[in-house]
């Protein structure tokens, strides 16, 4: 028996482990599990309980993995690219939000393109900590060094910047449930814009060579609190890039879709579901979302971040989107079930600042190739600067 919160991590990584079985876990671990074990590569299997073999409800599940579950799509990271491996070879890179599901994935990634230094930033102790362990078994520890602070502090933040001297940031850092933030709009403004503004003004302040924040395809015509205040960051991040006249750091966007295994995504909601027996819960039958892996966002990301840009948007190459209940169908027979015979489909009605359908760019956009095949460069309506303080 192991800790799951302190262990799990450093027995995938020791032992090289391939594949974790789930056997009568506790429902609250499961989503964890899920999330902390695809992140490392692993597959999943959800082992129904004793009695439900025996009693021939149910067969052993297939694999769980995320990358299995959206189909054709191969998640794992490649070779980076040697565009990547010079943009962030021998720099000092600083990654907010370092302990969320982006932000360790990017600390991961980064963390093997032999930086000088990467600075952890996220309010989050015990996430930091994690964090710190499993990149001590990728590159020296001397690389790393963590940081529990909030971007909405723009004192701290200016200490930092002074401190390190940051050549490249990662902006991951977001509040991003849009039910809670429905409900917490002032949180959403302070955290979202403002420190997205206090970052991008100091990384132009202390001459930092690029500048990118991680936006989402519910900027577009956001219908959401959430949504609306990564819009808002977008074009404020635009209109810094304008005001620098091109003197300043490289300052970009991408935008991408939910990402599968996330924390707080639906698949982890869905397995805890699957394995208390139902019902599934989706918002509606029609709705569908863009679905990418952790690994190959983050890896379009990091290609993004080297691109010459001056507040470009980009987005990313998601492939078609997916029907929920699609998925919901495709999870449900993974572990060996019947949907609507052994797991019921329960349509809830969808919730405050949903959409049933996600675009990823306005329709007088120009979407244009970049050199790297899965990332477009959107370009809409100029915006004015500077931005008044």
């Amino acid at each position: 028996m192991i800790d799951l919160g302190d262990a799990l991590p450093e027995v995938l990584v020791s032992h090289g482990v391939d594949i974790v079985f789930i056997a009568e876990a506790k429902l609250d671990c499961i989503g964890e599990i899920v999330q902390v074990t695809t992140q490392f590569g692993a597959e999943v299997r959800l082992l129904p309980s004793a009695a439900n073999i025996m009693q021939g409800d149910v067969r052993v599940s297939a694999q769980l993995n995320s990358e299995h579950v959206l189909k054709g799509r191969d998640g794992s990271p490649e070779k980076p690219h040697c565009a990547v491996v010079s943009g962030f070879e021998g720099k000092d890179v600083l990654i907010t939000g370092a302990g969320g599901s982006i932000g360790s994935e990017i600390s991961r990634q980064v963390s093997r393109l032999g930086v000088n230094k990467a600075i952890l930033l996220d309010r989050d102790e015990n996430s930091i900590f994690e964090l710190q362990n499993q990149l001590a078994e990728i590159g020296s520890p001397s690389q790393i060094v963590p940081m529990v602070g909030d971007i909405r502090d723009r004192h701290q933040m200016q200490h930092i910047f002074g401190r390190y001297r940051p050549e490249v940031v990662l902006h991951a850092a977001a509040f991003k449930h849009v039910g809670i933030m429905e409900q917490n709009p002032c949180e959403a403004v302070l955290n979202n814009v403002m420190g997205t503004r206090y970052l991008a003004e100091l990384a132009i302040e202390f001459e930092a060579k690029r500048f990118l924040m991680i936006s989402t395809d519910k900027a577009v015509k956001p219908t959401s609190v959430m949504g609306a205040t990564k819009r808002v960051a977008e074009l404020l991040v635009r209109s810094l890039a304008a005001s620098s006249n091109g003197h300043g750091p490289q300052i970009a966007c991408v935008r991408f879709g939910n990402v599968v295994g996330s924390r707080g995504s639906v698949v982890p909601i869905f397995l805890r579901q699957i394995a208390a027996g139902g019902p599934v819960t989706i918002t509606h039958e029609e709705m569908t979302r863009y679905f990418m892996t952790i690994p190959e966002a983050v890896q379009l990301v990091m290609q993004a971040s080297t691109l010459a840009s001056n507040g470009t948007i980009y987005t990313l190459d998601l492939g078609d989107p997916l029907r929920i209940t699609h998925l919901a169908h495709k999870l449900i027979e993974m572990s060996g079930l019947q949907p609507d015979k052994d797991i019921k489909i329960k349509f809830v009605g969808a919730r405050p600042g949903e959409k049933l359908h996600e675009q990823l760019w306005y329709e007088d956009s120009e979407v244009t190739p970049t050199a790297f095949a899965r990332v477009l460069a959107v370009q809409g309506q100029p915006v004015a600067g500077p931005v008044e303080k």
